[in-house]
């Protein structure tokens, strides 16, 4: 571990796993195009707070000329992700805070939106309304949150079929098909339970590894399951469906609009919204 940003993956290893990652682990072209519709919705957008280091995000932010303020636990992932970004020579002008989203030593009613995508499944259901609270104390007044979030599924999804699916078509881990981050997400999703409505990446590859021993292609199954491994190291995290995720929002903020993209066959299961601060 690195003792200086306390984070488990290393420099090299943060940049590898992103290489990797398609949608929905990060936002598809089709969720940029919805956050740009949101965010030109909003008259004002000077000021933009991003949670996490995103680099669409902060590509989207840097598009539209505004001041751009950065917060991650991590100092290393604002550093790797800005290898990504479209906009690299605008990165030395924003403003880095490395604090906790839940306790941070943030301006309240200074900022004119918040972005952030997947962030309320990083934080533990219990903590959501503390979460919404801060996102909303930041916010000026008739400012807004636009995020991205993951819902359970309505109804429960049987793990085995979901490996057929995808086994269906073809070698999922081609570079140019490279279907390993919707694979995961969904066998998670299949194993969401309430109350805590945790979705862990341990479990899903559990059970991959248990299916295996029952099939052939057993070349092409264990490169997934390699894969699998590489891309998704042990980690938890909290998508309750939607009428519970709006519930608790609907505290601080009102729902102006939500969207789905439809690049990616994971999208039936992420939400974008645009959120007023009440």
């Amino acid at each position: 571990m690195n003792k200086k940003t306390k984070i488990f993956w290393h420099h090299q290893s943060i940049k590898d796993r992103w290489l990797l990652h398609k949608s929905p682990g990060r936002p598809s072209k089709g969720d940029i195009k919805i956050y740009e519709q949101f965010l030109k919705k909003i008259p004002k957008r000077q000021k933009i707070l991003i949670l996490g280091a995103t680099p669409e995000l902060r590509d989207l932010a840097h598009k539209h000329k505004a001041e751009v303020t950065i917060i991650d636990v991590s100092l290393e992932m604002m550093i790797v992700m800005e290898e990504f970004m479209k906009y690299k020579d605008k990165a030395e002008d924003e403003i880095w805070v490395r604090a906790n989203w839940l306790k941070n030593p943030l301006t309240s009613n200074y900022f004119d939106v918040v972005l952030g995508d997947y962030v309320s499944s990083n934080v533990p259901l219990d903590f959501h309304l503390k979460f919404f609270q801060e996102i909303n104390r930041v916010l000026r007044k008739n400012s807004y949150f636009i995020t991205r979030t993951t819902h359970a599924p309505e109804k429960p999804i049987l793990p085995a079929k979901i490996v057929e699916k995808y086994l269906k078509m073809g070698d999922i881990t081609l570079k140019g098909k490279n279907l390993i981050t919707e694979l995961e997400q969904e066998l998670m999703l299949s194993f969401i339970r309430k109350p805590s409505y945790e979705m862990s990446s341990g479990k899903a590859i559990g059970f991959f590894e248990t299916y295996i021993k029952k099939q052939k292609k057993e070349k092409i199954l264990n490169q997934i399951l390699k894969d699998l491994k590489f891309q998704f190291p042990p980690k938890t995290w909290w998508c309750p469906p939607k009428e519970v995720y709006q519930k608790r929002v609907k505290r601080y903020f009102k729902i102006i609009n939500s969207k789905k993209a439809k690049d990616y066959y994971c999208s039936v299961y992420s939400t974008i919204y645009l959120l007023k601060k009440k």
